[in-house]
C-alpha cells in the first residue's frame, strides 16, 4: 500500500485522518464537500494493519544541531536495512530522508525510532548514532507492527 501524507484536501485524496470526525474545521468541511472519507486514526491503523505481529522498538531521543551533523545522521541511518522514523512533535518523517528531517525541525529534541526485534542491530544503530543522543534518551517500546 503506497501512501503521500499532505496538508490539504483536494479531489485526489483518498482520506482525512481526523479523530475528531464530526469537526468544523476547514479541513473536514472541504473533505465533506469533496466527498473524501474522513476517518480516525484508530480506522487508518486497522485498515494498514495486514500484520498483527508485536514488534519491539528502539526508540531514543537525539538533538541534531546542524545541517552538516543531519547529513551524517542521515547517511548513518542509509546502512540499515529497518525503517527508521525522525519524531519531531507531531510530524514524522523518514529518518534517511536529508530533506525530510530538514523540512521539521533543527536543533530540536526529537526521537528516533528503529523498527527492529534484532538487538545486534540496535546495539549497532545505537553506536552509529551515539554523538546525537541526549543523555537518558533510550527507550525500549512495543508496539503493534
Amino acid at each position: 500500500m503506497g501512501s503521500k501524507v499532505s496538508g490539504s484536501i483536494s479531489s485526489k485524496t483518498d482520506y482525512l485522518i481526523n479523530n475528531d470526525v464530526d469537526s468544523s474545521s476547514s479541513k473536514n468541511i472541504k473533505a465533506k464537500k469533496l466527498r473524501v472519507p474522513i476517518i480516525t486514526e484508530e480506522e487508518f491503523f486497522n485498515m494498514i494493519s495486514w500484520e498483527s505481529e508485536v514488534q519491539e522498538l528502539l526508540e531514543v531521543k537525539i538533538k541534531l544541531p546542524n545541517v552538516n551533523d543531519t547529513a551524517l545522521f542521515c547517511a548513518k541511518c542509509g546502512e540499515f536495512d529497518e525503517d527508521i522514523d525522525y519524531i519531531c512533535g507531531r510530524y514524522t518523517v523518514d529518518a534517511k530522508s536529508l530533506m525530510g528531517i530538514l523540512s521539521v525541525s533543527l536543533n530540536s529534541e526529537c526521537d528516533v525510532r528503529l523498527h527492529t526485534d534484532d538487538e545486534n542491530t540496535k546495539n549497532k544503530f545505537i553506536k552509529s548514532i551515539r554523538f546525537w543522543i541526549i543523555e537518558g534518551g533510550e527507550k525500549n517500546e512495543n508496539s503493534t507492527k
